[in-house]
């Protein structure tokens, strides 16, 4: 038995190959489960297992951020507010 880790040229998903040479395997292809890029042609003298175990990050902009960009900050909403808070306005008023 070989294990060893593949990763996908095009997305840079990860994956754990298993071969086990004692016992043959089907003919086909493994293509990455999230881009379909093909990563192996079997031939069916080995039988192979593939899992994926690293998937990227999907992230909503096509360039990486510069660093300049400005973030907004989000406190914790407090529940609990004394009296003493401006605007405080108590359960009976």
């Amino acid at each position: 038995m070989r294990k060893s880790d593949v990763a996908c040229p095009e997305c840079k998903a990860g994956y754990r190959r298993i071969e086990l040479e004692t016992a043959g395997g089907a003919k086909g292809e493994f293509r990455c489960l999230l881009c379909r890029h093909l990563l192996e042609v079997f031939d069916g003298r080995t039988n192979v297992a593939i899992r994926l175990t690293v998937q990227p990050e999907k992230t909503f902009l096509s360039s990486k951020p510069t660093g300049d960009s400005k973030r907004a900050v989000i406190e914790p909403l407090s529940i609990f507010r004394s009296i003493d808070t401006p605007g405080f306005q108590g359960l009976g008023d």
